[in-house]
């Protein structure tokens, strides 16, 4: 993915991560294994692993990096307990150190 983007925008310096699902799931029973991974996978991980891929490209055009997390991190809902458990830890992806611009 980040090969194509960067050979199709070879200037591309802005990257907005903004990834998320919400699919309600049974706080009181047992975890639904797929739904879980599902989820981890795209409001976490997602940002994470499209962060390190285009990292190198953001670096070398002076460029920023955003995240979107949303207020349901915020707003525990029963139907959504697991959303709001790992979409309240997506804001220390912000946390890290800004990066020098490769000279």
């Amino acid at each position: 993915m980040a090969k194509h983007l960067t050979a199709e925008h070879p200037d591309l310096n802005v990257l907005i991560n903004n990834a998320g699902i919400m699919e309600p799931d049974q706080a009181a029973g047992v975890i639904d294994d797929k739904l879980l991974v599902s989820t981890v996978t795209t409001n976490l991980l997602g940002p994470i692993r499209t962060t390190s891929a285009l990292v190198d490209q953001s670096k070398s055009r002076r460029g920023v990096i955003l995240y979107n997390t949303s207020v349901l991190g915020f707003l525990p809902l029963a139907v959504t307990a697991r959303l709001f458990r790992h979409k309240s830890c997506a804001p220390l992806l912000c946390a890290f150190p800004t990066l020098p611009a490769s000279r």
